[in-house]
């Protein structure tokens, strides 16, 4: 039996490989049926031997049932066996004495489509799963049947079985071909391709086909766009980055995201693939008016983000990172990463040469000059001289030196560095990330995520990818071969076999991502073509490529054949001879290497002679320095209606209408105790365009004992800080007699309370229902009556910084105040009892684990009573009162600008810590000042939301322990700092509540041009 099995097993292998005698493409798996996916890329359906599941769009489902007379064949699952291909999906399915072979796959005619071979004696049912139909067509060969189940009402595509696998499998025996001594290698180039079509679904390329239905920048930069061209897939690349292009276009750069989805692209990491996507795509047609309007589109982006390099010193903090997931990277702490900047340098490099192509000489001159200001920072600021790689990240000027693999090869892909370095980070790299299964992305683990994070020692084939291109880039041809094998290995696990890995495990290659990554096909591809292959564009539109193969020496011979512009290439080598062959009358000129016997067929050949570079002699980039703080007059902001008490300060004071009149006072610095600011005057007048005009002036306000809210992993931005912005807002509104919500039940995500009724209540007022903020979707309910929901609040939300473009979004609403007003005559007013008890219900839909509602929301049921008062307020929702104040700071999703609140356009933006002592800057106002020890400092001031032309100083810092850098245990932030405004010498100083309550903060005050005296302790 087991026999017979594998004689059958083997003539399956044989339909499916005897194609025209071609090298065979198809994994196979004796004894197993693997899942396997086919498509068009606008639906995907799983097959199984007997069943078929749709996956995406189309609906479509079905199983099979065999029959012999009336008798049913049931399979015997331990002698299925499966032949999976690039367009298909074979399977050989044992029934007893019988054997019956089921086929998968998409043509363009046909639809999806089903074949099955089968003995003529054999009936076969399809039982449709609430599917659309399948049109039924069949075909006998002598003793065999073979029956067709297809999507569209056609003939059959074909008269047998090897015919039918030959049709599906021939679009991918006719693009791009690798046939080498590595056939898992040719076998990933083929099925890379496959999955490039599995993911493009009419209108652009998708970076993975289950989870993520769109394009983001950095998959499009580096593997869709790069693996679609050399596949001979340009119109589907240019589609792609036309769409891409189109969400820049429609976005403003101050947005930092062109989406609500920041992974999409906007940060300076974004934009850096972007540009790199347009270059490639001119650099393969040769199309310099299309690269003109992909220009137009991406300049005022690089503009926006070399104003990030706010001191000069050649480095920018990134908002999210390459990647949405790396806010793990705490940038908002004030971190440097290497792969942020990296990327940073590629955009500055790349638009440079496209600055170049336009004809904008000076321009171009003047990326260049900041991207080798760049560059000089980078190897100054990262290298490791004593261990020899670059360290993965800076906070404060102290290096973490962890070995980050994806980092350390975008900075050598790009060539950010020389070769004697960029060979001892590989060499750093070989001997301290790889493992068996490719290189580990970060070593040692990082402390503060867990893990199971996939940034977090794991093995990302796609980046490995990028490895093997800096490895090839500087001649290790040995290491970048040995990493692209890897990660070609990937296409033999059974889950989906064929569909490239998105992550490994490093100890045993367990798969613990997406088994169907579609950027690591293209950057495969792309890989196997330039780096591999040698093959590359020298002028625009491939008039003169170079041909330069870096393949191990054992492939005596080997054949490549890729689809160009207008018709063909191949790369052959056989019994020593390298032949070039061109089927392309726009390539002229081959360049290829002079060591060894090489012919040129359809073009001249011209010897390549790499490029003799200095090697560069690196030089410290100095920090533009701050502006001295100009002396002048002080004044503390005081109200006695506006404030509880009055500071302890011994100054001249000014209210709420004089600082409506700020302008026209003698004041050079106004000093605001702790964070408390009205919003207007009560005459109406903006106090922040009044202080944006008084620091354009060369005003300073002063922060003293500026407090700071946690970063919530609950507000919309996660670890980002959506509430990090530094200003308490007030406003002084009619006064509402509130009757306090308490005693709440919870039940299944609703929760219930119960407030009295009265005739004030139900007397003809609006009647407020104050919910405060809420993590997750909300709807009110009185008495069983519905009276609202958290769409409601639209119309009362201000965005004071809107985008272009507005996308409906719940993370808008996510721990936004939520503030109800119930009208006379509503069916929810009517519902409410006089003289009674009510209830008051409020469901809640996706709503956090743990989060503690009502907790601090303060809950309440109001009307309106004679009087104003100061009450507190969301920036949001300025014209609403609420019993307490709700900050902004960092948008992260939404369709709100990346930084949007007034304290985060002008720079100021901190985060509570726990940390410990004081030490003060030298340099500084405060320098001489003794360290203090063993003070607690809850509060830190960072850099993260600064552009030109604020610039920051740190006059002192705070300790924390929080093992995030390596090898230390403590890091260090900011705890009093000022940001000033380069140009107008204004600006903002930020001093810690620790120190607001010590004698020494008068002291301070003091240095800083401040004159007090203190009244008493």
């Amino acid at each position: 039996m087991k026999m017979k099995a594998c004689v059958l097993y083997v003539l399956l292998f044989f339909f499916c490989c005897a194609i025209y005698g071609q090298e065979d493409l198809s994994l196979r798996y004796e004894g197993k049926a693997p899942t396997f996916l086919v498509g068009n890329g606008k639906y995907l359906v799983k097959t199984t031997p007997e069943r078929f599941v749709s996956v995406k769009n189309l609906n479509i489902s079905g199983s099979f049932r065999f029959f012999r007379g009336n008798e049913e064949l049931l399979p015997a699952a331990s002698l299925w066996n499966a032949t999976i291909f690039p367009g298909g999906a074979a399977y050989d399915i044992r029934t007893g004495w019988d054997s019956l072979h089921v086929l998968y796959g998409v043509l363009p005619a046909t639809g999806f489509m089903v074949c099955i071979m089968t003995a003529s004696s054999i009936r076969t049912e399809l039982l449709p799963d609430n599917s659309i139909p399948l049109f039924r067509r069949e075909i006998l060969n002598g003793n065999m049947r073979l029956i067709f189940y297809l999507q569209n009402d056609v003939p059959a595509p074909a008269s047998d079985f090897d015919k039918t696998v030959a049709l599906l499998q021939q679009r991918y025996r006719e693009n791009l071909i690798l046939e080498s001594p590595n056939r898992t290698l040719d076998k990933a180039v083929a099925f890379s391709q496959y999955l490039l079509d599995l993911g493009y679904n009419g209108k652009m390329m998708l970076c993975e086909i289950f989870r993520w239905q769109d394009i983001w920048a950095r998959d499009l930069g580096s593997g869709l766009l790069p693996g679609a061209l050399a596949s001979g897939r340009a119109a589907m690349a240019r589609q792609s980055l036309d769409y891409d292009l189109g969400r820049y276009a429609l976005m403003s750069p101050a947005d930092c995201k062109n989406s609500n989805d920041p992974s999409q692209g906007g940060t300076s990491s974004g934009i850096g693939w972007t540009a790199r996507s347009a270059w490639n795509y001119y650099m393969y047609s040769g199309d310099l008016n299309t690269l003109g309007k992909d220009a137009d589109i991406i300049r005022p982006w690089v503009a926006h983000w070399t104003e990030r390099d706010y001191d000069d010193d050649g480095l920018i903090i990134d908002v999210t990172e390459f990647m949405d997931h790396m806010i793990m990277m705490l940038t908002t702490n004030g971190v440097y990463t290497l792969a942020a900047n990296s990327m940073y340098a590629s955009l500055l490099n790349c638009f440079s040469k496209i600055e170049e192509a336009l004809g904008h000489k000076a321009e171009a001159r003047r990326l260049q000059g900041l991207y080798n200001r760049t560059v000089n920072a980078i190897n100054t600021v990262y290298w490791n001289e004593e261990k020899g790689y670059f360290n993965n990240m800076v906070l404060w000027d102290i290096v973490s030196r962890r070995s980050s693999q994806a980092s350390q090869s975008m900075l050598l892909k790009i060539g950010a560095t020389d070769r004697v370095r960029a060979e001892m980070a590989l060499d750093y790299l070989k001997k301290n990330n790889w493992c068996d299964y490719g290189s580990i992305t970060i070593t040692p683990r990082m402390n503060h995520v867990d893990l199971d994070n996939d940034q977090n020692v794991k093995v990302w084939p796609w980046w490995n990818l990028w490895e093997s291109e800096a490895r090839f880039r500087y001649g290790d041809k040995t290491g970048g071969y040995r990493l692209l094998e890897l990660a070609a290995r990937t296409i033999e696990y059974e889950q989906y076999p064929g569909m490239i890995e998105e992550t490994l495990e490093p100890h045993g290659g367990v798969s613990t991502g997406g088994n169907v990554f579609v950027t690591a096909a293209g950057n495969l591809l792309d890989v196997v073509v330039r780096d591999l292959m040698g093959i590359e564009a020298l002028t625009p539109g491939w008039s003169r490529i170079k041909v330069t193969p870096s393949v191990p020496s054992e492939w005596e011979s080997y054949n490549c054949m890729l689809p160009t512009l207008n018709g063909r290439l191949s790369v052959s080598r056989k019994n020593g001879q390298l032949t070039i062959s061109v089927e392309d009358d726009r390539i002229r000129e081959v360049f290829v290497s002079g060591d060894e016997h090489i012919t040129v067929v359809g073009a001249q050949k011209r010897i390549y002679t790499p490029e003799n570079t200095k090697e560069p002699e690196y030089r410290t980039v100095n920090r533009t320095p701050v502006p001295p703080l100009s002396p002048g007059k002080a004044a503390l902001f005081y109200d006695s209606e506006f404030h509880a008490a009055k500071p302890d300060l011994d100054m001249d004071v000014i209210d709420v209408e004089g600082l409506g009149n700020l302008l026209s006072r003698p004041y050079k610095k106004i000093v605001i105790k702790e964070n408390a600011l009205p919003l207007y005057t009560k005459t109406g007048r903006s106090i922040k365009k009044i202080l944006d005009s008084y620091v354009n002036k060369g005003g300073t306000v002063v922060f003293y004992g500026a407090k700071v809210n946690v970063k919530s992993e609950v507000d919309g931005a996660g670890l980002l800080g959506e509430q990090c912005g530094i200003i308490d807002w007030y406003q002084y509104l009619p006064t509402r007699g509130k009757t306090w919500l308490s005693e709440w039940t919870h039940n299944d995500g609703i929760y219930t309370t119960s407030f009295h009724g009265s005739p004030a209540l139900t007397g003809g007022k609006d009647i407020y229902v104050e919910i405060g903020p809420l993590v997750g979707l909300d709807s009110l309910f009185i008495n069983g009556v519905y009276a609202a929901n958290y769409r409601d609040m639209e119309p009362f939300i201000h965005q004071e910084y809107p985008t272009k473009t507005k996308y409906p979004d719940s993370h808008r609403y996510r721990m936004l105040s939520r503030m109800y007003i119930i009208k006379p005559g509503t069916a929810a007013y009517r519902a409410i009892r006089t003289h009674a008890e009510n209830t008051l219900s409020l469901k809640i839909s996706g709503n956090r684990p743990g989060f503690d509602f009502p907790g601090n929301n303060r809950p309440n049921i109001s009307i309106v009573i004679p009087g104003n008062e100061w009450q507190a307020t969301d920036e949001a929702l300025p014209d609403m009162g609420f019993g307490f104040p709700k900050r902004k700071g960092i948008n992260y999703w939404g369709n709100e600008q990346f930084f949007n609140s007034w304290s985060t356009k002008n720079g100021l933006f901190g985060f509570a810590i726990d940390g410990t002592g004081i030490q003060f800057c030298k340099g500084t106002a405060l320098e001489g000042l003794a360290d203090m020890e063993n003070v607690p400092v809850d509060a830190t001031y960072t850099n993260f939301a600064l552009f030109k032309p604020w610039t920051f100083e740190i006059l002192a810092y705070t300790v924390t322990r929080q093992n995030l850098l390596y090898p230390m245990k403590e890091e260090r932030y900011p705890c009093i700092v000022r940001i000033v405004n380069a140009k107008t010498k204004g600006g903002y100083i930020l001093i810690n509540p620790s120190i607001a309550e010590l004698p020494t903060g008068i002291e301070i005050l003091n240095r800083l041009k401040i004159n007090t005296k203190k009244l008493s302790f």
